[in-house]
């Protein structure tokens, strides 16, 4: 079944962009009717807090835009009716103890870990259990923001886990990077080189996506680095926007037996934010949020379908 006619806005029309995104254009699956309810991707996101409702928000609806078909947020019910108000297509459990997600885990074929989970004690037993139980049904698990710290407590909760990815800013690498190998300080010729995200890797087993100014991404053995300018304007959020869409295209890279499933869906998902970030300073400026990159997601995917 062929797509749609798309009129390409004028805002994107002296952008390459098509060409600079050829990753995400390599993991879309194909829309020909085939398909049913739940094939592209059911997305379990744990976190969120009183205070902290936007960051599980902007990873699922990140994952919707995307192009996954449900996604379900396990939060504390202090902050669910919140996040319900959000948006209508979210599934908000108001609860993300063990039971509440192991009677949802055979609905979750890719797990988000950590945006606004806030970091009380007790929360560690909820990072050890989504860690434990996405590794035994061997299906990505990616971990960011307070799921970084906790994690950076006790790495050997996430020890050989080859379908997780973790997406630390400078900070939280040095944190991860310190605990790993019990040094103060981290040479930065090492930190600029990307020879440090590559030993926390093989130290882990896991991918990192290391974010910066350039982006670099290892599994251990594979170095690349995501180059593409996204925006000189930093505004809070990016990093879960980038979690909703690393999710659902780990799921997607494993489901097309690719490879190097976590390297691609980390690449795909570094250019797709840029890109969004880009587009989004373009028409807002120093005005662009998390939600006015949102929305151009769709209009990048959909220019990216073949």
């Amino acid at each position: 079944m062929p797509m749609l006619p798309y009129h390409v806005p004028k805002t994107l029309k002296h952008l390459n962009v098509t060409s600079a995104l050829t990753s995400v254009q390599e993991l879309l699956p194909p829309l020909n009717g085939s398909l049913k309810k739940g094939e592209c991707g059911r997305i379990g996101v744990v976190g969120g807090s009183p205070v902290y409702t936007g960051a599980p928000y902007f990873s699922a609806i990140t994952a919707l835009k995307v192009g996954c078909d449900m996604v379900h947020v396990f939060c504390p019910s202090e902050a669910a009716n919140v996040i319900k108000g959000y948006s209508p297509e979210l599934m908000v459990h108001p609860s993300y103890d063990n039971d509440a997600i192991a009677e949802s885990l055979h609905r979750v074929d890719a797990f988000i870990l950590g945006p606004g989970l806030g970091r009380e004690e007790k929360t560690l037993s909820v990072v050890e259990f989504v860690v434990e139980s996405a590794r035994k049904k061997k299906i990505p698990c990616i971990v960011d923001a307070d799921g970084l710290f906790l994690l950076a407590k006790n790495l050997n909760i996430i020890q050989g886990y080859e379908q997780a990815i973790l997406t630390p800013n400078r900070s939280e690498f040095n944190r991860l990077y310190q605990s790993a190998f019990k040094v103060d300080k981290i040479d930065r010729a090492k930190i600029e080189s990307g020879e440090a995200a590559r030993e926390l890797a093989n130290h882990t087993g896991c991918t990192i996506l290391q974010k910066g100014p350039h982006d670099v991404i290892t599994n251990g053995e594979e170095l690349c680095r995501e180059e593409s300018f996204g925006s000189p304007r930093r505004c809070g959020g990016q990093g879960d926007l980038l979690c909703g869409a690393l999710a659902v295209f780990s799921y997607w890279a494993i489901r097309k037996n690719d490879p190097k499933p976590m390297i691609s869906a980390s690449i795909a998902a570094s250019q797709l934010i840029r890109w969004a970030a880009k587009v989004s300073f373009e028409e807002n400026g120093r005005s662009s949020t998390a939600s006015d990159m949102i929305a151009e997601i769709p209009r990048l995917i959909r220019l990216c379908e073949p």
